[in-house]
């Protein structure tokens, strides 16, 4: 009886041992690891975002002379933007500066909750935010987000990852200094603004997204923190392709930006088709999108602009 006794408690811890290591494995490139790993006390820079910001940003220069965080995350809309400011505000500093990223997406579309990839994208949150701050909280959602090995799914996911060396995500693809020959802009802009429009190809404006921008503001005021909106580079290939395809697009857009600028006095810095990026494609890995160089070069950039930081 002993012996059966100690062989199922070798292969419980076995098996506890193997799902804790599939689980690290499943991890490893996933960008919410940084907030596991513990958002810094005292943060005097930071920004929030999308894809956009997360890849926009490189403080590793200014992280010598400055405490640093950047909060975007691929897809992360203002309204999830807003609610890590709520959790993480006691680690951002008086007086510190705050990029909120403003993408060309940002501002339309339907509800975050009716997006197809809503879910998917939504169940990241369970690994660092409360329940509270949670949109559409589900328990069993918790659970398998604590346990990724636990689903069908994610053990093939993850054995294609094993097998065939294919990366979980392209997220050590996205930062490298390697451009990508995609610079179809027509198809990025489309895929970013068309979806966003109803049936009648009327644009439709997240509110709710609207909402959280002046909440941002108003929260990061409130605190002590200086609010920026901004606008990342892109190669021009993708604002041009907006001009040609929705030339109301910009009209839109912009009116929403001077309305909030009008409202709260916020500045607000457009580096959509600065002239220093927007032709230089070693920046960048697609036409949205820059690289690790290009986050380095414009990271650097951006603070002298703005904060008048040289380093």
């Amino acid at each position: 009886m002993k012996k059966f006794l100690c062989k199922v408690l070798i292969y419980a811890l076995s098996l506890i041992l193997i799902t804790l290591g599939i689980n690290a494995l499943y991890y490893e490139n996933d960008d919410t690891e940084k907030f596991i790993a513990g958002v810094p006390d005292n943060i005097q820079i930071c920004n929030f975002g999308s894809s956009h910001g997360l890849y926009a940003f490189n403080y590793e220069g200014a992280m010598k002379y400055y405490t640093c965080f950047n909060f975007a995350l691929a897809s992360q809309s203002l309204n999830y933007d807003y609610r890590i400011l709520q959790y993480y505000k006691d680690k951002i500093k008086r007086g510190a500066d705050v990029f909120i990223v403003i993408s060309y997406f940002s501002l339309f579309g339907k509800p975050e909750v009716q997006e197809n990839d809503f879910a998917s994208k939504n169940k990241r949150y369970y690994k660092f935010l409360p329940a509270s701050l949670i949109v559409n909280y589900d328990s069993n959602t918790n659970f398998y987000s604590s346990f990724p090995a636990l689903t069908a799914k994610n053990c093939f996911s993850l054995a294609r990852h094993i097998v065939f060396r294919e990366d979980i995500d392209d997220i050590n693809h996205r930062k490298t200094n390697e451009h990508e020959a995609n610079i179809d802009g027509p198809s990025r802009f489309k895929y970013h603004v068309t979806e966003h429009l109803d049936k009648d190809g009327r644009r439709i404006y997240k509110n709710e997204a609207i909402d959280a921008l002046y909440n941002i503001i108003n929260l990061c005021r409130e605190i002590g923190a200086n609010p920026i909106m901004i606008t990342t580079p892109y190669l021009h290939e993708y604002p041009d392709a907006g001009k040609k395809e929705d030339k109301e697009f910009f009209d839109d857009f912009y009116s929403v930006i001077n309305k909030i600028i009008s409202d709260t006095g916020i500045k607000y810095y457009d580096y959509s088709a600065d002239e220093r990026y927007s032709s230089n494609y070693g920046l960048f890995w697609n036409v949205d999108h820059m690289n690790r160089e290009g986050a380095k070069v414009f990271t650097k950039n951006l603070l002298h602009d703005v904060l008048g930081i040289t380093f």
